[in-house]
């Protein structure tokens, strides 16, 4: 794994063409990526690759579940209309919220 990801990361920095070529992959990989807005997709893919690149010395890859987790749910969000404009909606900002206190 970690000579793949070296490999990916290297081709990500170093030509356009191969980084065109994952981000056209990656939906065979991640389909929900279809999901997410092209400049997300790429961020998705650059986030993986630095991801990997930092567990590497790991025995655990816990982060790299986490990362996609979270871009998973962020495609869910683009996936659903409704919820996409909940969320995005400009609104009141009603301040900091104050810390729960120690009784509850």
């Amino acid at each position: 794994m970690s000579a793949a990801t070296r490999l990916f990361a290297a081709l990500m920095k170093h030509d356009d063409r191969a980084r065109t070529l994952l981000l056209e992959a990656l939906p065979e990989v991640f389909p929900w990526v279809r999901f997410l807005p092209a400049d997300d997709v790429q961020a998705f893919l650059t986030e993986l690759v630095e991801v990997l690149r930092a567990v590497e010395d790991f025995d655990n890859i816990a982060a790299v579940a986490q990362l996609i987790t979270e871009w998973r749910h962020t495609a869910e969000v683009y996936a659903d209309p409704e919820l996409l404009e909940i969320l995005t909606r400009g609104g009141d900002d009603f301040g900091p919220v104050p810390a729960p206190s120690a009784d509850r």
